[in-house]
């Protein structure tokens, strides 16, 4: 059967876990909620309710998950296991973004969260426009693909140094980190099935995975070190 083969396979697998992933988002925003009604009682101290939260980091995440959504819309035949678990999990990025731009009111988290919004309206011009019409469509997407990598691995070590001299995760969800290891290990065997199409999640979810990693062991090293707990204690909110 032509749907049992490895690339049919696969791209299940990897749509099943990134729509799966979606789960840790939506933990995210679940998480940020309860902060902001744990700070409106006054039971946050010091810290707000995106305190530690890197609007660089998901400004990244939001880039990272629109190419591979636009490299699926420009392709000549649709690819739908990369298109609509991203669809979903661009507009629940873009969620997290609005509720750091209204908890932080300042003209960079606004800028972001309306760019975004412009991003995503135009996405269908893509597929009407460019796809499979001009060889170049594929070639910005997939530079577009390049810049989200470089993008999301300095977002992401960004939110790391925020973690370590804060000592603490503040208002960061580790759910929502181990659900993207397991969505970024499956992207990969997806992007091996690809062949040479499938360069671009191979590079993406490739450092994204690394990164995942090294998120989540900050978790552990601030409920573990006694370096964290001193930084936490002299830790100044944003």
């Amino acid at each position: 059967m032509d749907f049992l083969t490895p690339y049919h396979l696969t791209g299940l697998a990897s749509a099943f876990f990134t729509t799966l992933a979606l789960t840790g988002l939506s933990l995210q925003v679940k998480f940020i909620r309860a902060r902001k009604q744990r700070f409106t009682r006054g039971e946050l101290g010091d810290e707000r309710p995106t305190s530690t939260i890197s609007l660089n980091r998901f400004s990244a995440t939001f880039l990272g998950y629109y190419s591979l959504f636009a490299y699926g819309l420009c392709l000549e035949r649709l690819n739908h296991y990369l298109v609509w678990p991203r669809v979903l999990a661009v507009l629940i990025t873009l969620v997290i973004l609005h509720a750091i731009m209204v908890d932080r009111k300042g003209a960079l988290p606004s800028g972001l969260f309306a760019g975004g919004v412009v991003l995503f309206a135009l996405a269908p011009l893509i597929r009407l426009l460019g796809a499979g019409a001009l060889a170049y469509s594929v070639w910005v997407v997939q530079a577009l693909v390049i810049a989200a990598t470089v993008f999301f691995l300095q977002g992401a070590i960004h939110q790391v140094v925020k973690i370590r001299r804060a000592g603490r995760t503040g208002g960061l969800s580790l759910s929502m980190h181990q659900l993207f290891f397991l969505k970024d290990f499956f992207s990969i065997g997806f992007g091996l099935a690809m062949g040479a199409a499938g360069w671009p999640l191979l590079l993406f979810n490739g450092v994204s995975l690394v990164m995942q990693c090294v998120l989540m062991w900050q978790f552990y090293w601030v409920k573990r070190s006694p370096l964290a707990e001193q930084r936490s204690a002299a830790y100044q909110p944003e």
